[in-house]
């Protein structure tokens, strides 16, 4: 889950998208380690069938952050509701972008 402070800012933008005519889906906020992050961007979708390429790619994103070449900084799955995966290392206003 996310810090009081921040759901409080995420109401306040959705309650602005909604004001200007916007229907956005509900969204699911989780904090998680890069590492989590860095999974799921590998693998992609979660109904997505096993193959090894995922692996490897997952092994060549891990690697580029360690060595400060890449950093996914959030994730987004855009179901309904979404998902909203964050790097709990990212600032708020990291967070809030």
């Amino acid at each position: 889950m996310i810090s009081e402070n921040l759901q409080i800012r995420f109401n306040e933008i959705e309650r602005l998208a909604r004001a200007a005519g916007l229907r956005p889906y509900d969204v699911h906020f989780f904090q998680v380690p890069a590492s989590v992050i860095c999974e799921i961007a590998s693998y992609g979708l979660p109904t997505r069938y096993s193959h090894w390429s995922y692996g490897r790619a997952w092994e060549n994103q891990k690697r580029a952050e360690e060595m400060g070449q890449s950093k996914i900084y959030e994730l987004i799955i855009g179901n309904d509701p979404s998902y909203a995966f964050l790097d709990k290392n990212n600032t708020d206003t990291a967070n809030l972008l």
